[in-house]
């Protein structure tokens, strides 16, 4: 007998071992005639962001376990004799009170219970509460600390922060305004956000006078400042519509401003935006022109281009009794190409320098924030010379040969002002187009001519 009691002990534990889900790192549950069951950790806690927190089930039975919050699941909920791990896992608590749960393993008549804890007091400090930033818009940094994910976020178009999100224990923010020319000081509120709690920091800035870049000698001609809250001024400008590519196999189709419901071209917030958008299989886009021409002259526009491969934004010259292309010339004060981004360009176009043939005279200079932020380009056009500038500083030229050749000089008759934004294209799609981009928005915050008198 004795023999034989031994024999089935020895049967009974490997019986045991083949059924752990973890032999390799568990510890066989004792080899008894009694159903066992151990669970470890018996109380745990996890963060108020929510979590996943590891137990160890041991028993020489089947077990199962169940929740009495829905909140907290775990996974498996159920296993066979030996020793298991399980994954508790748990939602975030917003609900700002700290709350509890209990599991409870039960194998045969055996139960065994585990509490789980959450804290719900959410932290959030936002350090400091108010700042000021120059006129000429630097940066500034608030720091932020919480205890669980946060988001922070802007009233104000002019003021950005970076990043905009975070995760437990807060970070630091960088804070970015743009220069402010408005005349008057302004301010914005920045709300940082942690599950059901939110404080606010207040940005104050000072207005500065927007720096000229007027060459002396000119006087202010013509200008659009596109104030208030409508289309632009018929008067002042007209639009080129239709498809078709325009020379340079482009996508869009250019409209007088809107079609149907879909605007394209609209003054609010200080400036004119130019949108290109798609309306079911229709890009829409704008491409307008000044009514007025000039010979001669200082030619500016304060602009915030569009981001996007696929984008490609203009802002140039083209001659009022126009024939024939490139024969009658064209001035490019400013382009950029969305796979390019920040890369701006200034070119002319003639009978013996044009693209076509290989021979464009251009320039392009980085202008770092294009795309975030307004800059003036400008071109002065004199019958000696073209000069290409953004923010003051020249880096295009083109002087006149002084052979009399319309060939190579057709720049002494007037010419008006152009705005679009193209979609694809030879250029603007050269790398592909990205949809995701629109609708893409061109801002304009002025345009000025000048002439010497």
């Amino acid at each position: 007998m004795k023999n034989r009691f031994s024999f089935f002990v020895i049967l009974f534990s490997l019986f045991l071992g083949c059924g752990s889900n973890d032999p390799a790192s568990s510890e066989p549950p004792p080899s008894t005639g009694e159903v066992y069951l151990s669970v470890n950790p018996s109380e745990c806690a996890i963060p108020i962001n929510g979590g996943v927190q590891n137990l160890t089930v041991i028993s020489n039975t089947n077990w199962a376990v169940s929740s009495n919050a829905e909140w907290c699941v775990c996974s498996p909920q159920s296993g066979i004799a030996g020793s298991s791990s399980i994954s508790v896992t748990s939602a975030a608590n917003y609900t700002g009170a700290a709350r509890s749960a209990e599991l409870t393993f039960t194998a045969d008549s055996v139960s065994k219970k585990c509490s789980i804890s959450q804290d719900g007091e959410i932290s959030l400090s936002v350090s400091p509460s108010e700042i000021s930033i120059q006129a000429d818009g630097t940066m500034q940094k608030i720091t932020v600390t919480t205890n669980t994910d946060w988001t922070v976020s802007s009233n104000a178009e002019w003021c950005s922060c970076s990043p905009t999100s975070g995760t437990m224990g807060g970070g630091n923010v960088l804070i970015t305004a743009t220069a402010n020319y408005t005349g008057t000081t302004r301010s914005a509120e920045l709300t940082f956000t942690a599950g059901s709690t939110s404080k606010k920091c207040t940005v104050q800035q000072e207005s500065t006078q927007m720096p000229s870049y007027v060459p002396n000698g000119y006087s202010l001609v013509w200008q659009d400042e596109f104030e208030g809250f409508r289309m632009p001024d018929t008067q002042k400008w007209w639009y080129e519509t239709g498809a078709g590519g325009w020379g340079n196999h482009e996508i869009e189709n250019y409209i007088a401003g809107f079609a149907g419901t879909d605007t394209c071209a609209l003054i609010y917030g200080g400036s004119l935006k130019i949108m290109a958008k798609k309306v079911g299989s229709q890009v829409y886009s704008i491409r307008m022109n000044t009514s007025e021409s000039w010979t001669y002259g200082y030619f500016e526009a304060r602009l915030k281009l569009p981001s996007g491969r696929g984008t490609w934004p203009a802002f140039w010259m083209m001659p009022k009794n126009f024939t024939t292309w490139p024969g009658d010339g064209e001035i490019d004060i400013m382009e950029e190409v969305g796979f390019r981004p920040n890369w701006v360009s200034s070119s002319i176009h003639c009978n013996a320098y044009n693209h076509a043939i290989g021979t464009q005279k251009t320039a392009e200079t980085f202008v770092a924030t294009a795309e975030s932020d307004f800059h003036v380009y400008a071109v002065e056009w004199t019958q000696d010379y073209i000069r290409g500038f953004v923010d003051g500083k020249q880096y295009f030229e083109f002087l006149n040969d002084n052979t009399e050749n319309k060939n190579t000089w057709p720049f002494n008759a007037p010419f008006y002002l152009k705005l679009n934004l193209a979609w694809g294209g030879d250029w603007g799609g050269a790398q592909g187009v990205d949809e995701s981009a629109l609708p893409a928005t061109y801002e304009i915050d002025y345009v000025r001519v000048y002439q010497k008198k």
